[in-house]
Formats: C-alpha cells, structure tokens, sequence
C-alpha cells in the first residue's frame, strides 16, 4: 500500500511540475523536492523523466476515457453524446498539450509517447461512438 500511496505521489507532483514548467522545464530534482522524496525513489519509480511523463499522459488519458464512457453512457440522445465527446476530448487534450508546452512550430504528432497514447486513445474512443 505504501508503494502505491509513494507512486501517486510522484505522479501527482510531476503532472502540477509538467503543467506548470512543461515537459522541458521539469526535472527530476524539482519533482523529488515537491513530493519530499530523495531522487533516488523517483528512479526506483521511474528510470527516466521520459518514463514519468509517459506515466502521467497514460494517467492523462485513462482518465479521459474514463470521463467520456462515464458520461456517454449516462446520457441517452446521441447527438448530445457526440457533442459532450468531442468537448471533453478537446478540453483533455489541451491540458495534455499543456503538459509540454510545445515550443512553437513543433506538433503533437511530432512526440512520440504523445502518438503511442493517441493511437490507443482513438481506437478505444471509436468503441464509443
């Protein structure tokens, strides 16, 4: 239970890091600090910032699923489903897009762990609608 409690942690820190600093201005350090860790727990966690972040979009993602079934379902006209899809879907993804602060001129498509979620995402989100 603790590991778990010591996981969400960092991943709790690192999503406010990653939305505040960006993907490029975040550090290991920064993150360990905020959660009160030594960095060594991080990379007990977490080989990598590369791995964090991934594990944030995963959690990014899952959660956006999760919004959009919880909701679809709950609703009946498919008009409205569709509406409410394609807002919460846009709102998540600004937040992930935030979550880098892309400098200008790169694309989303251009980050690879980005496109691995995505293609996930999408093929999920299809069984939705």
């Amino acid at each position: 239970m603790k590991q778990d409690e010591t996981k969400n942690s960092i991943l709790k820190e690192a999503r406010k890091s990653f939305l505040h600093f960006g993907y490029a201005k975040s550090s290991m350090n920064n993150i360990a600090f905020a959660c009160g860790k030594k960095k060594s727990v991080l990379y007990y966690y977490f080989p990598g910032k590369e791995e964090l972040f991934e594990a944030v979009i995963a959690e990014e993602y899952a959660r956006l699923f999760k919004k959009i079934q919880q909701n679809i379902d709950s609703k009946k006209d498919a008009e409205e489903n569709l509406k409410y899809y394609i807002h919460t879907r846009l709102q998540v993804l600004k937040e992930i897009c935030h979550l880098i602060r892309f400098e200008s001129g790169v694309l989303i498509e251009e980050h690879p762990i980005l496109e691995k979620y995505r293609k996930k995402s999408d093929i999920a989100e299809l069984s939705l609608i």
